[in-house]
């Protein structure tokens, strides 16, 4: 077993520095660690700026203001994901809400009703929805005093479901329209003229870049393991960029940062998909301040996303 010690800042500087960091300013080095932490910092972001052959000896020329290039970059494109997911999670469960309410009914006992549901086979078993309603009873009883429930007896009263969509997390809410029939699914996906095929695959992606955003993970080189978007009403978006395909089956671009912009481009309005891409262009400008151009080459081959992705602003995506 590995043995583990701590050290002091002025411990860790000269660990760097005799890894090949270039270090300027002890002070500010302190200051980064006492307000980011050098775990998160260093360890969390010096992989690209490592040599391969030696994994703790940094390339020539790097210095601790590069990392923090790649770390700001990180943090705001965190901010800029969530921003969007949230708006579109707002969306879904607007959607959600008014199709279930007008199709349903109003009552827990009608919207839960297991005729309008289904249990889901995946490869470690079978997810049964009374599982997933159980899950929700419970989290109604759990939050008895969210505003929008304290007028309610939550064991009484017929609580509806745009009430209900409040208290249940994004989670929650994709798991409730995975066990839904699929001619319900299909009904709630047309709102975004797309297939419900994609809209739960889409839901899955993004509830994973939700939680990594929100828990402060690394993000730049996250990847959704175990969920992929299905392609097959979108594979013009992956032509376009000449992503190549066995069998229309896509390896490039199902579980990472460029799926979520794929995403973005069918589910945000066109205006904020704009805004969006504006935004991430920025942010991307600023990352192209290190200066070790090997470095650089790696994270923009980590981050995988064309460099004219802008075209897709300009592109009239018209779903099957």
């Amino acid at each position: 077993m590995k043995s583990v010690r701590y050290l002091t800042n002025e411990q860790l500087i000269f660990q760097l520095r005799k890894q090949g960091l270039i270090i300027d300013s002890d002070k500010r080095a302190e200051k980064l660690f006492n307000e980011i932490g050098y775990h998160k910092l260093i360890l969390g972001y010096r992989k690209p700026f490592v040599a391969e052959c030696v994994p703790k000896e940094y390339l020539p020329n790097v210095g601790i203001d590069d990392i923090c290039f790649l770390y700001r970059f990180d943090k705001e494109l965190k901010e800029l994901l969530l921003k969007n997911i949230c708006a579109i999670e707002v969306t879904f469960k607007t959607q959600f809400s008014n199709f279930v309410s007008s199709v349903f009914g109003l009552g827990l006992e009608n919207y839960l009703d297991v005729q309008f549901y289904q249990d889901i086979k995946t490869r470690s078993g079978v997810l049964r929805f009374a599982k997933c309603r159980e899950n929700i009873i419970k989290a109604l009883q759990k939050n008895t005093r969210h505003r929008c429930l304290k007028h309610f007896d939550v064991a009484v009263d017929s609580i509806p479901f745009w009430t209900l969509s409040t208290v249940l997390s994004f989670g929650d809410m994709t798991s409730l329209y995975s066990h839904l029939l699929p001619k319900y699914q299909s009904q709630i996906a047309k709102y975004w003229r797309i297939n419900y095929v994609f809209l739960k695959s889409a839901l899955d992606i993004l509830r994973m870049y939700r939680n990594a955003c929100a828990h402060n993970e690394v993000v730049f080189d996250f990847k959704t393991m175990g969920f992929n978007l299905k392609t097959k009403q979108i594979r013009k978006l992956y032509k376009m960029f000449n992503i190549s395909s066995t069998e229309e089956k896509y390896e490039n671009g199902t579980d990472n940062l460029l799926a979520v912009i794929f995403i973005f481009k069918v589910m945000l309005p066109k205006e904020d998909f704009k805004v969006f891409m504006e935004q991430y262009n920025s942010i991307l400008k600023e990352l192209k301040k290190i200066k070790n151009e090997n470095a650089l080459a790696k994270i923009l081959e980590i981050l995988n996303v064309p460099k004219d992705v802008d075209k897709l602003v300009a592109y009239k995506f018209q779903p099957k």
